[in-house]
């Protein structure tokens, strides 16, 4: 099972532009909800640091694949690193939606604009399934 799903997420290189259209959009809301407490006063407190440092890492971590795609210096990593590296971008991803969630997309929290930020959440998705398709038709 492990080298099925290795050979899934080794294939197609074209398909981490799917982590594009995401990152994007959830910097916008992490620093929006930031400027938001800083702008009322609010103490920013550990959950909106751990928000900063996910976020954070995951920009890098698609700035470094980016990075090694483009100049073809890029080796892959060994089936169990993947595995850790994944895992890992999965627990800061759940992170970043359960904060963006609560902060940003609750009925309670977005008042009136609850029908634009979820219609902004399907945009976002039907954009990042796209560029998925054009990334693996590319590679």
């Amino acid at each position: 099972m492990w080298q099925l799903l290795y050979k899934g997420f080794t294939s197609y290189e074209g398909v981490y532009l799917l982590y594009l259209v995401p990152i994007i959009y959830f910097i916008i809301i992490v620093v929006g909800v930031l400027a938001s407490k800083r702008r009322l006063h609010q103490r920013i407190g550990a959950k909106e640091v751990i928000a900063v440092l996910a976020i954070g890492f995951i920009t890098l971590d698609f700035i470094n694949y980016a990075y090694l795609f483009f100049t073809k210096t890029g080796v892959l990593l060994q089936p169990l690193h993947l595995l850790i590296k994944y895992i890992a971008g999965f627990f800061m991803w759940l992170w970043i939606f359960w904060y963006s969630y609560q902060h940003y997309f609750a009925r309670l929290v977005a008042g009136e604009q609850f029908s634009k930020r979820r219609t902004g959440l399907i945009f976002m998705c039907v954009g990042s399934l796209v560029l998925a398709v054009v990334g693996i038709l590319l590679s």
